[in-house]
């Protein structure tokens, strides 16, 4: 693995970060509001800063509307319709072993598309970089300003909670979360901090678990209904949404083991065009929604 040290220096991250606990900014990782100080700590042989601020309790008021109304017809007509990728989106299988990353070819779509539209002159927050892929990715985009955070790897810039981001306001243009939010505690605050940190006209492209078994500290999987809600409350647009993987692998994978996944692949790709001769696309399409492993989406702030 490459460390973080070495593929992006200190130096030009340190700028963006802010206190956790005040969004005081940070010199030298200590708070210039409330002094608060952040070591870094080993990571696995790395040293990173540590910014989560565990047992540093924040005090927050939040407000909801309620109740939430699901999705409306008129998005769920504009979402919930079969995708036709364009032919040279990298496969899944080859962008893992290529890049080490998680995106599908959704996440490769809308990327380019945002790059396509605003240049490669971007902020990037790559939220849960995990061993650090997307970094990668980007980096071959033209895509070079990006910030990586995790709870815990040796890929990260610093450690980090998605709870409480350590940055300013309107700190990013683009925000990747792969795998992430089904295993934050409180997603609602999650969202509302994702809405924080990107500026107007910026976007978010996320993953959640829908039909996935229990899977190390996860704590809520996501319906189409459940993403709208969240977004609607930390007043992000949803502006697309489709399937991760289908039930097949999902199943395969979590039920049986993990080398089954590329068959699962497969399996499910016949699946679907059997299902889409039998009951056509449309609603080949919205049952592959009601049963897929994951979902995936992107927002907007406007």
């Amino acid at each position: 693995m490459v460390s973080n040290r070495e593929t992006r220096p200190e130096s030009q991250v340190s700028p963006h970060y802010r206190c956790p606990l005040d969004h005081g900014e940070l010199r030298d990782f200590a708070c210039a509001r409330c002094g608060q100080r952040y070591a870094a700590i080993d990571v696995d042989g790395t040293q990173v800063h540590d910014l989560r601020a565990i047992g540093q309790p924040t005090a927050l008021r939040f407000e909801m509307t309620v109740p939430v109304p699901v999705l409306p017809d008129a998005l769920r007509a504009k979402l919930l319709v079969p995708r036709t990728w364009p032919a040279d989106l990298v496969p899944q299988d080859e962008l893992r072993r290529r890049y080490g990353t998680k995106l599908s070819i959704g996440f490769q779509h809308h990327i380019k598309q945002i790059v396509a539209a605003r240049g490669t002159n971007l902020r990037a927050l790559d939220l849960g970089c995990g061993s650090g892929g997307n970094r990668r990715y980007l980096a071959d985009l033209g895509v070079t300003d990006v910030v990586a955070i995790d709870w815990w790897s040796a890929a990260a810039d610093v450690l980090a909670d998605a709870h409480r981001l350590p940055f300013a306001d309107a700190s990013f243009d683009l925000v990747i979360s792969t795998a992430v939010l089904e295993h934050c505690y409180f997603p609602h605050l999650v969202m509302r901090e994702i809405h924080r940190v990107l500026r107007p006209g910026g976007s978010a492209l996320m993953g959640a678990s829908f039909w996935e078994k229990w899977h190390g500290e996860s704590f809520f999987h996501f319906t189409p209904n459940g993403i709208y809600a969240v977004c609607l409350q930390a007043k992000l647009d949803l502006v697309d949404l489709w399937s991760g993987w289908g039930f097949i692998p999902a199943v395969l994978t979590h039920a049986v083991s993990r080398r089954l996944r590329k068959p699962g692949y497969q399996l499910q790709r016949v699946w679907d065009r059997v299902a889409s001769r039998v009951c056509g696309p449309d609603e080949a399409y919205k049952r592959k929604i009601r049963t897929s492993g994951s979902l995936h989406f992107r927002v907007d702030r406007s």
